[in-house]
Formats: C-alpha cells, sequence, structure tokens
C-alpha cells in the first residue's frame, strides 16, 4: 500500500486539504474544520492508495493513488 501524505495548508479563512503534495477539492473556512476533515478524507484516501484503476483518458489499468489520480502517467504528461 502506497503512503498517504495529507497535510493542512492555508491561513485565515481559507484551509485546504493537500494530499501527497496534490490539494483535494474544497476549502474550509477555519483550521478546525479542516481539521475535522482531515481524519476522513485521510481513511478514504487509505483505502483508495494502491486501488488498480482505469485511466479515464485510454483506460489502460494502473495503481492509483487514490480518487484524486485517475490518469496514468503517460496521458498526464502528455
Amino acid at each position: 500500500m502506497s503512503a498517504v501524505q495529507l497535510d493542512i495548508r492555508g491561513s485565515g479563512v481559507r484551509w485546504r486539504l493537500v494530499a501527497n503534495g496534490r490539494p483535494l477539492i474544497g476549502w474550509y473556512t477555519s483550521y478546525g474544520n479542516a481539521v475535522a476533515a482531515a481524519r476522513p478524507a485521510e481513511a478514504r484516501l487509505r483505502a483508495a492508495a494502491g486501488r488498480r484503476r482505469a485511466c479515464l483518458c485510454c483506460a489502460a489499468t494502473f495503481r492509483s493513488e487514490g480518487p484524486h489520480h485517475r490518469l496514468c502517467d503517460t496521458c498526464r504528461h502528455a
């Protein structure tokens, strides 16, 4: 299973969850809200990490890092 690195980044009234260097969808209006959302988000990412998925572009099967990772490396860098 791949490692999942989840960070909370931002300041003031804008906070975002960042998984493995990629921002997750959505912003939070307080640090506390971001912390509360981090635990279930991390659990979902860990469950999905390493899952084999079909690329949304070419349909090739590849090992996905999670729901945010839906394109294979070839299509992502094309």
